[in-house]
């Protein structure tokens, strides 16, 4: 912080310096006093400065490579106990905030936990805001990568598809074979909006109600995207 004074000839700080400015890098009470040319001296008004530094990362959240149906662990840690934390997670369409529901638990804390890993987390980015209420830093991105299971039949190619895709308010999701259960819609956040169950080959709903944007088609493990225009 630079801190200027004028009106004098000559001046002294309370820091000892002598200059018209100072340069202030930590916390304290900074005034001037300054002495015109008939000798009149006058001390300007105390002005407070707060310092607060950037969070310090001590730890930062790493890639990982698990199979499906697994459970992932990212974590970040500062240096200061107090610091708070937001996950977000990038699955194409830019970072967003994790709120906990569906695979996520823990996204305001140090420690994030993906649950029940599908296909569709492969190449899904990670990265935690660390706050001290003032400032905020990004830790560095972690990448997932999600391999799949071969002593799992049918996990390696998704069993039904979905269209249109990209959908201006109707999909229908083709199977290839015949499935019990239920469908899940779900957003980006792995929270699901509409569930029912399966009955028939062909599966024709309207998501007009839905905002723009990536949405994920789940029946049973396997996970298809599609976009809501």
């Amino acid at each position: 912080v630079l801190l200027q004074a004028s009106g004098a000839i000559s001046y002294q700080w309370n820091t000892t310096q002598t200059s018209s400015s100072i340069s202030v890098n930590q916390s304290g009470s900074f005034s001037a006093t300054g002495t015109d040319a008939n000798g009149c001296m006058a001390t300007s008004n105390p002005i407070s400065v707060s310092v607060v530094n950037y969070p310090v990362l001590v730890s930062q959240p790493q890639d990982l490579q698990l199979q499906l149906g697994s459970t992932a662990v990212f974590a970040v840690s500062s240096q200061n106990q107090t610091d708070t934390y937001q996950w977000e997670s990038d699955l194409g369409l830019g970072f967003q905030a994790i709120n906990n529901g569906g695979q996520y638990n823990g996204a305001n804390t140090y420690q994030l936990t993906v649950s029940n890993l599908i296909q569709n987390n492969d190449g899904q980015l990670f990265r935690c805001l660390v706050s001290n209420g003032i400032c905020s830093v990004e830790s560095q991105t972690a990448t997932l990568t999600v391999k799949p299971d071969a002593g799992i039949i049918g996990h390696e190619a998704v069993s039904f598809k979905v269209l249109p895709n990209p959908t201006n308010g109707v999909i229908t999701i083709y199977l290839k074979e015949p499935l019990t259960g239920k469908y899940k819609i779900k957003d980006n956040l792995g929270r699901v909006l509409m569930s029912e169950d399966i009955q028939g080959g062909e599966i024709t709903l309207s998501v007009e109600h839905l905002p723009s944007g990536l949405y994920f088609v789940e029946v049973g493990k396997e996970q298809v995207r599609f976009m809501r225009n």
